[in-house]
Parts: structure tokens; C-alpha cells; sequence
């Protein structure tokens, strides 16, 4: 069976993919769509990776009314952009878009440094929404205990230009100060 991959377009993002193609699934790439400050470069990035991966991946576009101001705080401050609910609100529309294919899991890139800043990025979570589910697919954060390091490693340098990681770009540019940007997700 193959993974749903919510993906943002960032480097985890692409990770997942990578690592699905390499075990020879064919994913379907989820993004969700909803205003916030970097919706057009998340966008711009999960269709580059979508037309890199196109003869194995699948791509669904969901548009969402998530209240998201969080994700503004201010050019240039630091901080975590926490919007409560996200990772939940994504999960529950890639479960119902499970339908469209032979979809039994959901792949979401939480990482070992997303554990600090995020409550929905942590083992518990994952856990504790299986357990909830009672449905044929489950939850799977397959980066979960991995460093930024370990998970640049995984993805071709070539690749990498695919990606968007930052919260709150300035004039197209990543801002360098949103914790996405400072835990080396730019590239």
C-alpha cells in the first residue's frame, strides 16, 4: 500500500518522498492550502517536487479555512509559528482523502527538532491519534527521532533546490529569523 505524504514543500516534505519512491511506493503528495504568509512559495515548491516525482507520485491539492494568524508575527522576529490544531485539522482531511486510492498511511514530517517547539510533532501525539483513529490507515511520522543533519543527508543534492521552509519570506527571500529558518530547513 502507499503513504499519503502531507506535504508543505519543505526539506522533510521532500525527505518523505524520497524515501517512499526509494521503497518503491507511489504517494500521493497532500497540501493543504490556507492563507498565511508563505501559502504561494509552499505552494510553488510542492508542485516543483510533484513534477520531479510525477511518473510515481500523485498530487492533491485541499484548500482549508484555518485560522493562521500565528503564522504573522512579524518580518524578522524570531520564534516558533505555532498554529494550534494544524497538524490535527491536515491529518483528518488526508484520512478522508484516503478514499481517493490505495492510501493505509498518512506520512507527516515531524522531526526530532519539531518536538521542542510543537506538541503535534511528538511521539505522544502520534500514539495517542492511532489509537483514536480506529480506521484502516495510521499515522506515521517516519523522521520523527531524526537531526536536520541525518535528514538532508537522505535527499540528493540536486534536489534540494526544490524546497521552501520558511515561515515568513521577505521580498521572496526567507526571512533567516522564523525557527524554520534557524533550525537549517532553508536551503
Amino acid at each position: 500500500m502507499n503513504p499519503i505524504i502531507l506535504c508543505s514543500g519543505g526539506v522533510d516534505s521532500l525527505a518523505l518522498v524520497v524515501q517512499a519512491v526509494i521503497q518503491g511506493k507511489e504517494p500521493m503528495l497532500f497540501h493543504v492550502q490556507y492563507e498565511h504568509p508563505a501559502a504561494e512559495k509552499e505552494l510553488e515548491a510542492v508542485q516543483r517536487i510533484w513534477k520531479s516525482f510525477a511518473g510515481t507520485c500523485k498530487l492533491h491539492l485541499h484548500r482549508s479555512e484555518i485560522i493562521a494568524s500565528a503564522l504573522s508575527i512579524g518580518e524578522g522576529k524570531q520564534g516558533a509559528r505555532f498554529v494550534r490544531g494544524r497538524n490535527l485539522m491536515f491529518i483528518a482531511a488526508a484520512i478522508n482523502a484516503s478514499t481517493l486510492g490505495d492510501y493505509d498511511q498518512i506520512w507527516l514530517g515531524a522531526t526530532k527538532e519539531d518536538q521542542e517547539d510543537y506538541w503535534d510533532c511528538r511521539n505522544d501525539f502520534f500514539y495517542t491519534l492511532n489509537l483514536a483513529v480506529k480506521d484502516p490507515i495510521s499515522i506515521n511520522a517516519p523522521l520523527i527521532m531524526m537531526t536536520r543533519e541525518e535528514i538532508l543527508a537522505m535527499i540528493p543534492q540536486p534536489l534540494l533546490f526544490l524546497t521552501w521552509s520558511c515561515y515568513q519570506p521577505i521580498d521572496d527571500q526567507p526571512c533567516g529569523t522564523c525557527n524554520s529558518c534557524q533550525q537549517g530547513n532553508t536551503i
